[in-house]
């Protein structure tokens, strides 16, 4: 699968958010029966580097994205007004069209995966509620809601390789599994409030897959880069440390 080439017109990433946005990518149109459902991935740019994965677990399946860049994501309403003043990508409009879709479009069945860059977003108000009403919205539409945990933090790839004249790479090019651990603890509350909305709602975990059996998380496993730049996994490492856990995962939520 070459996904760089092949990429699909409803994989979408916007770096300028657009009334259209919802037709063009998420879809508008309705289905009376809906029996094997579509997934659709949401967030900002760390929910768009897990597509090579998702398709690769589910190569049958309508998968859709709708991705934002610069700060962007699915946020509370404050959160999202922030964004606008500061990057002015309008990402209130992408809160409404996400809400839109939701509240006309999204089909029993359907799922919704929300994947976002933590440390960037951890301190976003209102974030916890959002994510939470989002999923009961969904839940309550008999589709299913999955929250996905973040990569490790880390260095820059090159720059982290270690070569004869750079015997000792920057500290933040390692880290323990149990620091990160710590980091995301709270997105751990988060996910542990989804997982207890029922069977169609769920937190997945998969950071552990990015570390050593050690517990050591680097920029580099098993002898190559698995990062394509600060803090975003290739295509490849979508690939080969993903797609296990999203079938394990999301199988059973898929109806």
């Amino acid at each position: 699968m070459n996904f760089t080439k092949s990429r699909p017109s409803r994989w979408c990433f916007v770096n300028q958010v657009a009334d259209n946005d919802l037709q063009s990518c998420l879809g508008t149109e309705i289905v009376r029966d809906n029996q094997k459902g579509r997934l659709l991935l949401i967030g900002d740019s760390h929910a768009d580097m897990y597509l090579p994965g998702l398709s690769n677990a589910f190569p049958s399946l309508d998968i859709r994205s709708y991705a934002a860049g610069w700060g962007c994501s699915y946020l509370s309403r404050t959160a999202a007004s922030i964004v606008d003043a500061d990057k002015q990508i309008n990402c209130s409009e992408y809160v409404s069209n996400v809400d839109t879709f939701i509240a006309n479009y999204l089909h029993k069945n359907d799922m919704i995966v929300l994947a976002f860059n933590w440390q960037g977003k951890k301190h976003s108000p209102g974030l916890a509620k959002a994510i939470i009403d989002l999923a009961v919205k969904v839940t309550n539409k008999g589709a299913s809601f999955v929250l996905l945990d973040d990569v490790p933090g880390l260095g820059n790839p090159p720059l982290c390789q270690q070569t004869w004249y750079r015997p000792f790479t920057p500290s933040n090019c390692r880290i323990s599994i149990d620091i990160v651990n710590k980091d995301q603890s709270s997105l751990d509350a988060i996910g542990l409030r989804i997982s207890s909305l029922g069977n169609r709602a769920a937190y997945v975990k998969h950071r552990s897959s990015f570390c050593s059996k050690e517990g050591i998380c680097s920029a580099y496993l098993d002898g190559a880069p698995i990062y394509r730049d600060l803090g975003h996994i290739s295509e490849k490492s979508a690939i080969t440390y993903t797609t296990d856990t999203f079938k394990r995962e999301l199988t059973p939520l898929l109806r």
